[in-house]
């Protein structure tokens, strides 16, 4: 097998890649399914996640092929690899056998006792993955608009930490607590029924992909705005992020707890 060839293939307008010289003979079809079998989850994550079906890129191939200098003796190669690949049964290969898991001891923290009159909900999370969710916190507010805090670290179960800067959380942290799927069902039968908070929208996309990534449904809580409820209360702070949590610090409390007392 030659050494990969950097240079055409690296052309900005079609992302970096590699490709290396092999025996027409070789089976393509086995060669891709065993990568499958060894590829990490994240990498073909792609295929759980329901992307629609598209078009072969037939322009773009025959411009790449273009570019290669590639004549009618290689295409022809090309053509027998692509009838062999569809005339191939080829059976499923075996991954390799997964490493006993360990007993965890990750104990999810109990959840207050009710009534309450609403939540509100924020989440931290460790990358630009909205799934990536690493710390989740409910505060509480019980009819007397009285407030009491859950919080609990998630382990996202992911490699690349980019925001550690800004809430001091890390894989350090996270480490022996509980993933999202073991804290959903504690949220899930709290949070029935009942109204959720969020500031902007992000919380909930955050909690909907972290549901797509575990396979589980995503709760169908009766989630509001915040911001919305503070344009509302405070219309003086309209315009320039000025409803944002950082300009609501500054409110004067009894306006705070009339605006509470609304919800």
């Amino acid at each position: 097998m030659a050494e990969p060839d950097h240079r055409h293939l690296g052309q900005p307008e079609h992302g970096r890649g590699q490709h290396a010289t092999m025996p027409d003979t070789a089976d393509i079809a086995r060669l891709e399914a065993e990568v499958l079998s060894l590829a990490p989850d994240h990498a073909i994550a792609w295929n759980r996640r329901r992307m629609q079906a598209y078009d072969e890129p037939v322009d773009l191939v025959e411009a790449t092929l273009r570019r290669l200098g590639w004549g009618a003796h290689e295409k022809a190669a090309i053509e027998r690899q692509r009838l062999r690949f569809l005339s191939a049964k080829v059976a499923p290969v075996a991954a390799p056998a997964p490493k006993p898991a360990l007993i965890r001891q990750a104990r999810v923290t109990p959840f207050p006792e009710g009534p309450f009159r609403f939540f509100a909900l924020d989440v931290e999370t460790a990358n630009n993955g909205r799934g990536s969710i690493c710390q989740i916190g409910v505060a509480c507010v019980r009819p007397d608009n009285s407030i009491e805090t859950w919080v609990t670290y998630v382990d996202p179960q992911v490699e690349r930490w980019v925001f550690t800067y800004l809430h001091g959380i890390s894989a350090c942290t996270v480490q022996g607590a509980p993933t999202f799927s073991e804290v959903l069902p504690v949220l899930r039968d709290a949070l029935k029924g009942a109204t959720v908070y969020q500031h902007s929208g992000f919380d909930r996309s955050a909690v909907a992909a972290a549901c797509g990534n575990c396979g589980l449904p995503v709760p169908q809580w009766d989630w509001r705005d915040s911001v919305h409820v503070a344009c509302a209360a405070w219309p003086e702070l309209r315009g320039n992020g000025g409803h944002g949590l950082a300009s609501l610090v500054g409110c004067r409390q009894e306006r705070c707890e009339l605006c509470l007392a609304c919800l």
